[in-house]
């Protein structure tokens, strides 16, 4: 699967260089994009959240829209007064 290679590319990568403040709202059960990328990007993103909704796939926020923004809301609400 192709996003298994991209899971395993060499460091360094792009994830490493973000530095804001970031949310992964990842579905359980994405078959593109398996858990195991979310976890890896979580780990590899400074101070990332990783909220897994386990009613989806790959789009979450279409699968469990009210779930994906109580999630954001919650995330962003936690942040406030931090740069």
């Amino acid at each position: 699967m192709e996003v298994v290679k991209l899971h395993r590319a060499p460091s360094p990568r792009p994830q490493n260089s973000i530095t804001a403040a970031t949310l992964l709202a990842w579905g359980a059960h994405d078959r593109l994009a398996p858990l195991q990328c979310a976890e890896a990007w979580c780990r590899e993103i400074p101070g990332a959240t990783l909220r897994v909704f386990d009613d989806s796939g790959h789009v979450p926020h279409i699968e469990e829209p009210d779930g994906v923004a109580a999630a954001v809301t919650e995330f962003c609400g936690g942040r406030e007064g931090r740069r």
